[in-house]
């Protein structure tokens, strides 16, 4: 009986990671519009709307991509210290503009996951930029 027990509680936690394991490795993703210019991280955008995407994968998690929504038009990568904590808390996706221009994208805050991204100025470093290439499926002008 004890047996029994213990693969059915086996199975049941299974069960649980194969339905909520690959929601928990999917990409982050957002979509923003921007009813002005903006800049987010090294890259200055016009205004438009813009999918601002992150890695699963750790080795590629402090790189950014941004397209169009559609994922047809690469604009570019974007440099982010990825953060988790308390201070990430929200139920929705939020996005931190700066209070000095309105202008500049400071942070992203992932919904449900207690995560976010804090954008830098810098750009992305080539070898960053390269393994964020193989991570991605970009559009062919972009590789």
């Amino acid at each position: 009986m004890r047996s029994a027990v213990t693969w059915l509680a086996v199975l049941g936690c299974g069960a649980l990671l194969a339905v909520a394991a690959p929601a928990a490795i999917t990409d982050d993703a957002v979509v923003i519009t921007a009813h002005q210019g903006v800049r987010i991280g090294a890259l200055a955008l016009e205004p438009g709307s813009y999918l601002l995407r992150a890695p699963s994968g750790i080795p590629t998690r402090n790189v950014v991509v941004v397209t169009s929504p559609d994922g047809m038009k690469f604009y570019g990568f974007v440099l982010a210290t990825h953060e988790s904590g308390r201070h990430m808390i929200s139920t929705t996706d939020k996005v931190v503009v700066s209070e000095k221009d309105s202008r500049t994208v400071r942070a992203w805050v992932v919904a449900w996951k207690d995560t976010g991204y804090i954008f830098s100025s810098a750009p992305v470093p080539p070898a960053l930029a390269a393994r964020a290439r193989a991570t991605f499926s970009l559009p062919s002008a972009a590789r």
